[in-house]
């Protein structure tokens, strides 16, 4: 893979793509303010060689990836080649350019062993190279994971406006207000538009939340996040969850509320956190198991998938919920399907493309219960 890394945000931002094959290709990279440029593939096609196609083609320039971002010391500048990071409990190398913000340039890079296959296996011996211990050369969440059974206050509460249900970090950080502080206080939100709801996001450390709405005086109407924006009678479905999801974000857990309605106007609402009051970075015990939840996992098989869907028993004609794979880790929301099975499958584009499947899961609460697959085996077809 190769694209962009900014080590001045927190997380770090990272925007990357697929090559094309294992062989030696052209590719083009644009580096913006703080951006350095990485390349990153698994260590089994050796060291990579790269030339500048707007200079001549001259060999260099990617020999910073053990060098201290922005401000190296000139001891550092020795050093070069690639460092060794682990994915998936497979070593990668990953180069990085030697400095950011260099703009738009255009490389041809080759490997010592080009064009093998996926899966393909090779002797190499990697003890010369500099292990990146944390591995986290490509990792855009430089924080450290909490332990199981812990939450952070990672960040200030949002609130905003959507017609799509909000189940990702993006999507999350994308609302389009921030609370000033933790503690209990008044918000108003203006929701307009036939299919357009409200939304809530706040971290799990802070604890469930009561919402009152103002002008009537009690609480409620804020349990819809755990259904389709698209049906509308999700509240006479027997099974349905009235909670909170749970969203990871920051590296921790996030709760997202959603307004039980569309296009509700103006309103305003008094909020009470179960934990008002605790400070950003703070960490609490806590347990999410109760709520649904997104489901995350890995897929091996094709470093190509992008998309993953699930679908009802034997019925392609409509995917029931779809979800993105990025780097082997894919992301879907299930949390409004009834419990029991289902088909998913993989695909490398939404057509024109290879679609792996299906496989049989089990969807509990709003989850799948098995979070790993290797597609290798399974069937593929063109879609």
């Amino acid at each position: 893979m190769v694209g962009t890394i900014d080590y001045s945000t927190s997380p770090w931002t990272i925007n990357s793509n697929n090559l094309s094959s294992s062989g030696g290709q052209d590719f083009t990279i644009n580096l913006g303010t703080n951006e350095y440029g990485f390349f990153a593939y698994p260590a089994a096609l050796g060291e990579a060689y790269f030339y500048d196609r707007d200079n001549m083609n001259i060999l260099g320039a990617w020999d910073g990836a053990s060098w201290t971002p922005y401000t190296p010391d000139f001891s550092e500048l020795s050093q070069t080649g690639p460092i060794v990071t682990e994915i998936d409990g497979v070593k990668w190398f990953v180069y990085r350019t030697d400095y950011p913000e260099l703009g738009e340039m255009n490389y041809a890079v080759r490997f010592d062993n080009p064009g093998m296959a996926i899966n393909e296996t090779i002797a190499c011996d990697l003890s010369s190279y500099e292990v990146d211990a944390n591995y986290r050369a490509i990792d855009p969440s430089p924080e450290p994971e909490l332990g199981d059974g812990t939450c952070s206050v990672s960040n200030l509460p949002r609130h905003g406006t959507s017609a799509s249900n909000v189940w990702t970090e993006s999507a999350i950080k994308a609302l389009s207000s921030e609370l000033s502080s933790t503690e209990n206080q008044r918000f108003t939100n203006n929701i307009v538009g036939a299919d357009t709801f409200g939304f809530f996001a706040s971290p799990v450390a802070l604890g469930e939340v009561i919402f009152t709405e103002v002008a009537l005086g009690f609480p409620g109407g804020w349990d819809g996040a755990a259904s389709d924006v698209d049906d509308d009678a999700w509240f006479l479905n027997p099974e349905v969850k009235y909670s909170p999801i749970v969203v990871r974000a920051d590296n921790t857990d996030w709760f997202v509320y959603r307004m039980d309605f569309p296009n509700s106007g103006e309103l305003e609402f008094d909020i009470e956190f179960a934990n008002a009051g605790a400070d950003l970075n703070s960490t609490v015990a806590c347990n999410s198991d109760s709520f649904p939840g997104i489901s995350y996992g890995t897929v091996n098989g094709d470093t190509d998938l992008n998309i993953v869907s699930i679908y009802a028993i034997g019925d392609l004609s409509s995917p029931l919920t779809e979800g993105s794979v990025s780097s082997s880790a894919y992301e879907i929301n299930a949390t409004y399907l009834d419990d029991g099975t289902y088909d998913i499958y993989f695909a490398t584009e939404a057509s024109g493309g290879v679609l792996y499947g299906p496989q049989a899961i089990i969807v509990t609460n709003g989850e799948i219960t098995n979070s790993s697959f290797d597609v290798s085996t399974w069937t593929s077809t063109s879609n």
